[in-house]
């Protein structure tokens, strides 16, 4: 798994795995200031999983065609609601 993009937070990188056996995947997503790390499975409807920045922590959903704007704001959502962050390097 490889990719890079930019999002509302900066750009970043995402380099991982993806094992079709056990239809699990894990990557980071490398900001310039700081990484994040997705643990996920495959699901019907996409992958579901958690991701962590340090010791904060929240889940996720990426759905085939759905929207980033939708993507995001379900991630951001969920991670408000578990523990509000505010990173400052």
């Amino acid at each position: 798994v490889r990719g890079a993009g930019e999002d509302g937070i900066g750009s970043f990188t995402i380099q991982g795995v993806f094992d079709s056996s056990a239809m699990t995947v894990s990557w980071t997503k490398q900001y310039r200031t700081h990484p994040v790390r997705y643990v996920g499975q495959r699901v019907p409807d996409g992958l579901r999983g958690t991701w962590n920045i340090g010791r904060f922590t929240g889940s996720f959903h990426l759905r085939p065609g759905a929207s980033e704007v939708a993507a995001q704001a379900s991630t951001s959502a969920q991670a408000s609601v578990r523990r509000p962050a505010k990173i400052v390097r």
